[in-house]
């Protein structure tokens, strides 16, 4: 699915194929709301911090730290790090999802693996805008259904080839 094939599948949802021409602003909007709600395996990149003093610039895709230190500190669009401290050459991040609105082929990773997170997600965004409460309450639910899906899946990719070992003396 990419960008084109969400269009056509959200404006059948909500019954309105008149909105066309905001769609890209909509998908923007779910996106953002996408953005909020998921930090899976598959958005985790690495970054280099250069660091000036003890401040370094974020990548532009930067949403949360995945293993967060309290040594270090996120404020605005830098990384702060206490006076003293090597951190890591490398560190891991949750990235933003791409925009399928603006990129060269109209997809992204989520369209691809869960194309059915984005066509309810701007569905929902489609429906707050046509004021439709009922079809936006219903594809709300099925959103959220989809995300806990996908949150349940990630967890068991993580997870599931793990084990845990008690530490201490045994009785």
């Amino acid at each position: 699915m990419d960008f084109l094939d969400l269009r056509l599948r959200v404006s059948d949802l909500v019954g309105n194929r008149s909105i066309s021409d905001v769609l890209p602003f909509l998908t923007q909007q779910a996106e953002t709301v996408l953005n909020r709600r998921l930090r899976t395996q598959w958005q985790i990149e690495e970054f280099s911090p250069v660091w000036t003093g003890n401040e370094a610039p974020l990548p532009a895709d930067f949403l949360q730290l995945v293993h967060a230190d309290n040594r270090l500190k996120v404020r605005a669009a830098t990384i702060i790090r206490k006076p003293y401290y090597t951190c890591p050459q490398e560190l891991e991040y949750y990235a933003a999802l791409p925009t399928v609105t603006t990129g060269p082929d109209g997809t992204n990773w989520l369209l691809e693996q869960y194309p059915m997170v984005y066509v309810y997600a701007v569905a929902v965004e489609a429906a707050k805008h046509l004021r439709l409460a009922e079809i936006g309450i219903a594809t709300q639910q099925l959103l959220d259904a989809e995300i806990q899906a996908i949150k349940i899946e990630d967890d068991r990719a993580r997870f599931a080839h793990r084990s845990v070992r008690v530490q201490g003396c045994a009785p």
